[in-house]
């Protein structure tokens, strides 16, 4: 069954719609929010985690993100947790404003961690250093953030091109 759609309200889903496509029937993607949220989560979690490790002697000594870079992760911390916020009031709320917000700030912060996190994978392997699974998952999750953020840009567009083509035809 193909949506209906009325010029002024927009394309309405069908009945076997799941509850996401009816609350934000001219979203193309109303799960993006949810995606960026998840990403975000990854992302803060690598914080965490392992960013490098050197062997030395025997031993093996491992540092965080936080631990090696404070400054720096402190201001990705205050981005992620905006991040976060934002995404979630633009799924509660579903206003335009509110999607554009958080759509900007989740494709920014992800491509910030994205090239942080590859860069210092590099920067970390030239120092004779091995790479922590921290910064790999934190050059992930920031594609994937910033993924989700030009998902959040997209609007439902009446469905195939066929069904388009009816409804922009004039009525006589």
């Amino acid at each position: 069954m193909s949506p209906t759609t009325d010029p002024a309200a927009g394309p309405t889903p069908p009945a076997n719609a799941s509850s996401l496509d009816r609350r934000a029937p001219h979203l193309r993607y109303p799960w993006a929010p949810l995606a960026a949220v998840a990403s975000a989560l990854v992302s803060l979690l690598a914080l965490f985690l392992p960013a490098a490790s050197v062997s030395l002697f025997g031993g093996r000594i491992s540092q965080s993100f936080l631990e090696a870079s404070a400054d720096e992760a402190g201001i990705i911390l205050a981005l992620l947790l905006l991040t976060i916020a934002l995404c979630v009031a633009a799924f509660l709320v579903s206003a335009a404003w509110a999607r554009i917000a958080a759509g900007v700030l989740a494709v920014l912060t992800g491509l910030f961690l994205m090239v942080d996190g590859f860069a210092n994978i590099g920067r970390v392997a030239g120092h004779g250093a091995s790479p922590g699974i921290g910064l790999v998952l934190m050059g992930l999750a920031g594609l994937a953030l910033a993924a989700a953020g030009v998902l959040m840009f997209l609007a439902r567009r009446g469905g195939t091109p066929g069904e388009r083509a009816k409804v922009t035809q004039r009525v006589d």
